[in-house]
């Protein structure tokens, strides 16, 4: 027979035996799970990269902001606001804090902080007086004005949240106010998305133009000739290094590419130097500085390659000046590189044959003036 089990005592108890009995964990009030999000730290922010320090300077400028109307409101709410209200003061603290998490971090994911910020602000609408309702329904008014074109559903409803609120309409200021936010809130996330997506374009482009710069210099020696003068003097390349005339030209096709880099970057200098830009346009404005001389670089090698054949009419190589003046301006002119793409062109076309010109009637003939058959007799 088996013995009963001996009871569970505390002499006995295993360590795998033992029940820890946890206490439920107490719950705290609206009072106690509200959090000040803290400030961003700066450092942590704009250390990102100078491509950035635009949109996060827009997005840190509405964190503060957005941090500065909580706080102010919060006391008021504490002590004398309904529980939706502190309810949503809770909820815009967490947004605030998500937020500067994100800001904070090593990559920073500019969408995410401005929906954030837009689900933040939406909260912040319920703790506001109705001063301040009032004031940021003007405000509102005007910004969404401001707009191309401007949004006339949302005009209407601000419209009607004014006349409502001649009638203690709370509820419907409010959601107007909200409404209006979230379309804002949507176009700042668009225009992120949109300078995001051309940043990544010019980054491509860039990549794409660098390996066509390397691609056009590796086939250098294959398709390219020492050139000599009538005289029998050596036109190009300038200097010789004394080893090969394929390395002699590839530092050539080399110079001259500097070249037309460097017109790129004049030419870049020039666009930019009384032009203005948008703190959303700075990141692309940098991008399409960073390509011109890559472009110009590559204007220049191919019009080298095309000099170098013989191919455009109207141009004759007598000296090195005309391969060097040739790739700056190639790289400097967009449209004086496109003129000789066009010379170049219409110089390999297939000559065509003549067409046939349309045979005129012949003429009458002409008679004499003294002609007997002319004259009739009766």
């Amino acid at each position: 027979m088996t013995e009963p089990a001996e009871p569970l005592t505390e002499g006995n108890k295993s360590r795998f035996g033992r029940r820890q009995v946890r206490a439920a964990p107490a719950l705290l009030s609206q009072e106690q799970r509200f959090e000040d999000p803290q400030a961003v730290n700066s450092h942590r922010a704009y250390g990102q990269g100078i491509y950035q320090a635009s949109q996060v300077n827009v997005l840190l400028a509405r964190y503060v902001r957005i941090r500065g109307d909580l706080l102010m409101a919060w006391p008021s709410v504490r002590d004398e606001g309904t529980e939706s209200q502190k309810e949503a003061a809770i909820v815009c603290a967490s947004l605030l804090k998500e937020a500067r998490t994100e800001l904070e971090s090593r990559k920073i994911t500019l969408t995410v902080v401005a929906h954030l910020l837009s689900l933040g602000d939406r909260a912040l609408v319920s703790l506001y007086s109705d001063d301040v309702l009032r004031y940021r329904l003007h405000t509102l008014r005007n910004r969404l004005l401001q707009l191309t074109p401007p949004p006339k559903e949302h005009l209407k409803n601000i419209g009607l949240a004014v006349q409502g609120w001649n009638h203690d309409h709370r509820d419907q200021v409010e959601s107007a106010v909200k409404d209006a936010l979230s379309y804002l809130g949507e176009q700042d996330e668009r225009a992120l998305i949109e300078a995001d997506l051309q940043v990544s374009r010019l980054n491509r482009a860039l990549i794409y133009v660098t390996v066509g710069w390397v691609l056009l210099l590796a086939i250098v020696p294959f398709v390219s000739v020492v050139q000599t003068g009538a005289n029998g003097d050596v036109i190009w390349p300038v200097f010789s290094f004394g080893y090969e005339n394929w390395f002699d030209l590839l530092f050539g096709a080399l110079g001259l590419s500097i070249v037309g880099a460097v017109g790129g970057i004049v030419s870049g200098m020039f666009s930019v130097r009384n032009s203005t830009t948008t703190l959303l346009e700075y990141r692309t404005s940098l991008k399409r500085m960073a390509l011109k001389p890559m472009v110009g670089a590559v204007a220049a090698l191919t019009l080298y390659f095309f000099l170098g054949e013989d191919v455009i009419s109207g141009v004759a190589i007598t000296t090195p000046g005309t391969y060097v003046v040739a790739a700056f301006l190639a790289g400097f002119s967009e449209r004086y590189f496109l003129r000789f793409l066009d010379k170049a062109g219409e110089a390999t076309e297939a000559p065509r044959e003549p067409t046939a010109a349309a045979v005129p009637p012949e003429p009458p003939p002409v008679r004499a003036s003294g002609d007997l058959s002319l004259i009739t007799s009766d």
